[in-house]
C-alpha cells in the first residue's frame, strides 16, 4: 500500500512543488526584509512542512495508507479524475447533493469509486470537492498536496501572526510562539485533512474581521470562510461568530471614554445580538439539521455513547460523567468539557504514538496557565484583557471551541484534532502583555 504513495512520480512531483514553496518563501523573506517580525516567516515555512510531512509518513506508514487522511485524498482524486472524463459529470457532482445522488450515478469503473463512507457524509464529500481543485496543482500527488496545504496553513498562520502583532499587545517572540510555532496545531492542521481546512477557514476569518473593524477590506474572505465553516462544521460557525458582539463593544468601551451606562447599554446589546444569532443558528433547519438547541445536545449524547460503548475506536477515551442531557446539564458540564477541550490528555492518558506529543504539550499549556494566575497583577492583566476588543474575542472563541471539543469528542484520536483550533487562541490570551504599549494598528506592508 506505501508503495503506493512513492513511485518515482510521486516524489519528483512533491519535490517540485517543495522547491517552488521554498523558493517563494525566500523571495517573500528577501522581499520583506527590512522588516523585523519577517525574521520568523523561513522558520514557520519549515516548521509547517516539517510537521506536515511528519502527518502525512505518520498515516502512510504506521497506519499502512489508511485514515482519514488518505480517504480524503482518494476522494479528490476520483473527482479529479470524473473531471477528465466527464466535465458535465463532475460539475453535477460538485454542486449536487450526495444525499441525493447514488455514487454510481456519476463514477463509474472507468473513474473509480471514492471511499463510500465519505461519500456518505456530505461535511467529508465536501472536503473532497475542494480538495480536486488543490490536486490539480499538486500533479495529484499526496505529498505534494499536502506541501501545498501546509504552506497555505502558514500563510493564514502569518497574518494572523502580523494583525495581532499590530496591537502591540504582546512581546514579539511568545506571539510568534502562540500562533506560528506550536508542534502539535501544525501536525494536526497543516496536512490533508478537514482539520486542515477547518484551521484555516478560522484563521482567515478572524483576520478578516480584525481587517473590517480597521476599516480595512475583509468581507469577501469573511462570507467565504463562514460558509465552509457552517457547511463542514456548524459548531465552528458558532464559536467564532458568537464573540463578535462583545468585540464590537469592547472596542465601543475603549475608544470612547463613557459612562457605566454607556458600558452596560453596549453589553446589554452583544448579549441580545448574541442571543438572536444563537437562536436563529439553533432554530434554523436549512443552518443546521438540528431543529433546536436541544435536539442538537441529543445528538451529542448519542455520539458520547457511541464512543463510549463502541470499542472499535479502541481505548484512549475520557468520560465527563454527563448524565444530563440539556440545555441546563450542558451548562453544568461546561468546566470539565473546557479543561478537557484545552489540556487533556494528560501525559499519563496519552502514552501511545498518535498521542504522546499532545501528553507533553499538556504540560506546557498547564505550567503557562498556573504561571498566568500566580504572578503579580493578575487583576490588571484581566482587565487589560477585558478591556480590548482582539482579546475578548480571542478568548470567548477560545472557550467556544474548548467546550465543544470537549464536549462531544469522548475519543482521545478525535479531541486532539479539534482542540488544536483552540490552542493558538489559548496561548494568545496567556502571553498578552499590559505592559506593551496598546495602539490602533496600521496597515502593514502586503
Amino acid at each position: 500500500m506505501t508503495n503506493h504513495f512513492f513511485s518515482i512520480f510521486d516524489i519528483a512531483s512533491a519535490l517540485f512543488i517543495l522547491l517552488l514553496i521554498v523558493v517563494h518563501s525566500f523571495w517573500v523573506r528577501h522581499r520583506h526584509s527590512q522588516e523585523a517580525h519577517y525574521r520568523y516567516f523561513l522558520p514557520s515555512v519549515y516548521f509547517k512542512l516539517f510537521f506536515a510531512l511528519g502527518y502525512s509518513l505518520f498515516y502512510i506508514i504506521y497506519y499502512n495508507g489508511g485514515g482519514d487522511t488518505i480517504a480524503y485524498w482518494d476522494g479528490a482524486v476520483k473527482l479529479n479524475d470524473l473531471f477528465y472524463s466527464s466535465p458535465h459529470n463532475y460539475f453535477a457532482e460538485i454542486f449536487s447533493s450526495s444525499e441525493s445522488l447514488s455514487i454510481t450515478e456519476h463514477f463509474n469503473q472507468a473513474t473509480g469509486y471514492p471511499p463510500r463512507w465519505i461519500y456518505s457524509e456530505p461535511e467529508s464529500w465536501l472536503v473532497c470537492k475542494i480538495f480536486s481543485v488543490v490536486i490539480i496543482a499538486g500533479f495529484k500527488g499526496y505529498l505534494a498536496v499536502t506541501f501545498l496545504l501546509a504552506y497555505l496553513a502558514h500563510y493564514a498562520s502569518w497574518k494572523l501572526f502580523e494583525i495581532i502583532l499590530g496591537y502591540k499587545l504582546h512581546r514579539e517572540w511568545l506571539l510568534a510562539v502562540a500562533t506560528l510555532f506550536i508542534p502539535s496545531v501544525s501536525f494536526w492542521c497543516s496536512g490533508l485533512s478537514k482539520d486542515t481546512l477547518l484551521y484555516i477557514a478560522m484563521l482567515f476569518f478572524i483576520v478578516s474581521f480584525f481587517r473590517i473593524l480597521q476599516r480595512r477590506n475583509g468581507y469577501a474572505a469573511i462570507v467565504i470562510c463562514s460558509l465552509l465553516l457552517l457547511l463542514i462544521r456548524p459548531v465552528m460557525f458558532v464559536a467564532v461568530i458568537t464573540p463578535l458582539a462583545f468585540a464590537f463593544s469592547a472596542q465601543m468601551i475603549r475608544k470612547k471614554t463613557g459612562s457605566p451606562a454607556l458600558r452596560a447599554a453596549a453589553l446589554g446589546i452583544a448579549f441580545a445580538f448574541v442571543t438572536f444569532i444563537l437562536l436563529f443558528i439553533f432554530t434554523n433547519g436549512e443552518i443546521i439539521e438540528s431543529d433546536t438547541l436541544q435536539n442538537m445536545i441529543s445528538e451529542a449524547a448519542i455520539v458520547q455513547n457511541d464512543f463510549m460503548n463502541n470499542q472499535t475506536y479502541g481505548e484512549n477515551r475520557y468520560f465527563l460523567d454527563i448524565n444530563d442531557y440539556t440545555v441546563i446539564g450542558m451548562f453544568k458540564s461546561t468546566p470539565a468539557a473546557v479543561i478537557a477541550g484545552l489540556y487533556r490528555p494528560f501525559l499519563w492518558e496519552s502514552l501511545t504514538p498518535s498521542l504522546i506529543l499532545n501528553g507533553i504539550e499538556s504540560i506546557f499549556f498547564i505550567w503557562v496557565t498556573i504561571r498566568f494566575f500566580i504572578r503579580k497583577n493578575l487583576r490588571e492583566r484581566i482587565r487589560f484583557i477585558r478591556r480590548h476588543e482582539l482579546l475578548v474575542y480571542v478568548f470567548l472563541a477560545m472557550l467556544f471551541i474548548a467546550f465543544f471539543s470537549g464536549y462531544t469528542s469522548i475519543i482521545f484520536g478525535v479531541l486532539v484534532r479539534i482542540r488544536s483550533y483552540a490552542l493558538p487562541l489559548l496561548l494568545i490570551i496567556l502571553f498578552a502583555d499590559s505592559r506593551q504599549q496598546e495602539q490602533i494598528p496600521t496597515r502593514p506592508e502586503e
